[in-house]
C-alpha cells in the first residue's frame, strides 16, 4: 500500500513550552498561533490544575490538534502497587481524553508503562488500563500506546502485547461497547523514533511491525538520537537532523507502509527567558521536516 499524499507535519507543544514561564495554556496557545504548523500535538502538563479550562484556552487558538499527549506520569501511576496512585493514573488518562474532545483531537497518546517499574510489571499496568477502556471507547477518542524505553523487553514487542491485550478486552465487552469502536481497533500506536533507536530497533519496527500495525499507527514522534540522551543525569533532546537518524530513509519506509498520520516534531528548543528564539527554532525544524517529507512523498 502506498500513501501518495504527504502526511501533515505537526509540532508537539512541548517543543517550545518546557520551562515554567512557557508552559501555561496561554503560552501554548500563543505558540500554536505564531508557529503556524499544519497540526499540533498538545502536551498536557501536571501543573495545569483545571485541565478543562486549559483545553478551552488552547482551543481558542483555533489550530488543528491531531493528538493530545497525556500527562507523562500516567505509566508509572498505572503500574503502582498503591491503589490510589493507580486510580490517579486512570483519572489523568480520562482527563486527557476529555481534553481531546474539547480540542477536537481524535487521539490521546499515553505512556502505558514508565518508571519506576518500567515494563517489569506491565500486566499490572494493563489491568488498570482495562478498567477505563470502555469509557475511552464510548468517548470516541482513540488511545495510542507509545514506543517508550523499557527495561525487561523492547518497545515494539511491548506495544504489540498491548494491542493484543486491549483487543481481547474489547472482544469481551457488551455489543454496545464493541459497536463504539467501529473499526474494531481497541487502541492505536504512537511511534517514537528516538526511543526505538535507543533499543537499536528502528529497522525491525519499520520493516516488520509498522506494516503489521497498518492504520493503527496514528502518530510518529520525529526527534533524533546521537547516543547521548542524558548528560550529567539530565535529559537531553536531539532535534531532527542534529543526530544520527536518516529521516529520508525512515520517511520512505513509512510512505511505503501507507502511513498517513502526522509527522510530529518532538524535542526541545526552549531557552529560559528567550521565547522568541524558541518560536523561531521551532519554525526552522518544521521547515526541515517538511522538506524531507516533501522530497520523499513526491518521489513516491
Amino acid at each position: 500500500m502506498l500513501a501518495n499524499r504527504r502526511p501533515p507535519v505537526a509540532v508537539s507543544t512541548g517543543v517550545y513550552s518546557q520551562f515554567p514561564d512557557h508552559a501555561s495554556p496561554e503560552a501554548v496557545a500563543d505558540g500554536m498561533e505564531r508557529i503556524g504548523a499544519e497540526a499540533y500535538e498538545v502536551l498536557v502538563f501536571g501543573s495545569w490544575k483545571d485541565l478543562r479550562a486549559a483545553a478551552r484556552t488552547i482551543a481558542s487558538a483555533a489550530r488543528p490538534v491531531a493528538v493530545v499527549h497525556g500527562e507523562k506520569r500516567v505509566g508509572g501511576l498505572l503500574g503502582s502497587a498503591d491503589p490510589a496512585e493507580r486510580r490517579l493514573g486512570q483519572e489523568l488518562t480520562l482527563a486527557a481524553v476529555d481534553a481531546a474532545r474539547t480540542l477536537g483531537a481524535p487521539c490521546v497518546n499515553i505512556h502505558v508503562w514508565d518508571l519506576p517499574d518500567s515494563d517489569r510489571l506491565l500486566e499490572r499496568n494493563l489491568e488498570a488500563l482495562a478498567e477505563i477502556l470502555p469509557a475511552v471507547w464510548r468517548s470516541g477518542v482513540r488511545l495510542l500506546a507509545e514506543t517508550i524505553p523499557c527495561q525487561l523487553d523492547v518497545p515494539w514487542r511491548n506495544v504489540q502485547r498491548i494491542l493484543e491485550f486491549c483487543d481481547g478486552v474489547l472482544a469481551g465487552q457488551p455489543a454496545a461497547d464493541r459497536a463504539a469502536v467501529s473499526d474494531g481497533e481497541s487502541i492505536g500506536v504512537n511511534l517514537d523514533l528516538e526511543f526505538l533507536s535507543w533499543h537499536d530497533g528502528l529497522e525491525t519496527t519499520l520493516g516488520e511491525y509498522v506494516p503489521r500495525w497498518g492504520g493503527r499507527l496514528r502518530n510518529v514522534h520525529v526527534k533524533d538520537h546521537d547516543g547521548k540522551p542524558f548528560i550529567e543525569g539530565r535529559r537531553r533532546y536531539v532535534n531532527p537532523g542534529d543526530g544520527w537518524l536518516d529521516y529520508r530513509h525512515i520517511f520512505t519506509r513509512l510512505r511505503d507502509a501507507g502511513y498517513a498520520g502526522p509527522l510530529t516534531f518532538e524535542g526541545n528548543v526552549t531557552r529560559a527567558g528567550d521565547r522568541e528564539a524558541a518560536i523561531s527554532a521551532t519554525r526552522m525544524y518544521v521547515e526541515r521536516i517538511t522538506n524531507w517529507a516533501d522530497a520523499v512523498w513526491a518521489g513516491g
